[in-house]
């Protein structure tokens, strides 16, 4: 046994960490190539991807963005004004996470023109995902009249898209929220 072999030494006069070597040298790669694996369903295999969620038809969702430049230099965000407007921002909704996938813009049901989306958040489930959408800012309108941030909620099942907080949806600015374990946002 080799743990009596490192313990009690050896007869042989060779050290032990010289006759360990191949058999631990052995052993690193036996565990390395059977985590390679050869299923089908692996990358590599016969039909690779075909257990992989977001290539069998689960939606991806992503903010669409065309990104502001000046001059061929980037525009960055003013991260200490989180309520800032920066304007052609969309949800959009792939069939699946393929380059060639259908793809549609959900935001345009219910906005259209220059409008803003962020703060996009997925439910554990994957059946709802909660985003904040915004109108541009009204010119010579005052500051209490400017359209605010909403939260927004689309239901993947059932194909429905509908504002979270209707009670006076222009009194603050609804960004950065999250669905809790539960469920609830």
């Amino acid at each position: 046994m080799i743990i009596n072999f490192l313990t009690q030494g050896n007869n042989t006069g060779i050290k032990p960490s010289v006759l360990n070597i191949p058999f631990f040298v052995f052993i690193f790669i036996v565990s390395i190539l059977t985590g390679c694996g050869s299923d089908d369903k692996l990358p590599g295999g016969a039909n690779p991807g075909d257990e992989d969620p977001l290539s069998s038809g689960t939606p991806l969702f992503l903010v669409q963005r065309v990104v502001d430049s000046v001059d061929g230099v980037l525009v960055e965000d003013d991260l200490q004004d989180p309520t800032r407007f920066v304007g052609n921002g969309r949800l959009f909704k792939l069939a699946q996470a393929n380059p060639n996938a259908q793809g549609e813009v959900l935001s345009d049901r219910v906005m259209s023109g220059v409008y803003d989306v962020r703060d996009l958040d997925i439910s554990h489930d994957g059946r709802y995902v909660l985003f904040s959408m915004r109108a541009p800012q009204i010119e010579d309108a005052e500051d209490e009249d400017q359209p605010t941030w909403n939260l927004w909620e689309y239901d993947n099942v059932e194909d429905t898209l509908e504002m979270v907080i209707t009670s006076n949806p222009e009194n603050g600015h609804d960004i950065m929220a999250r669905y809790l374990p539960g469920g609830s946002c």
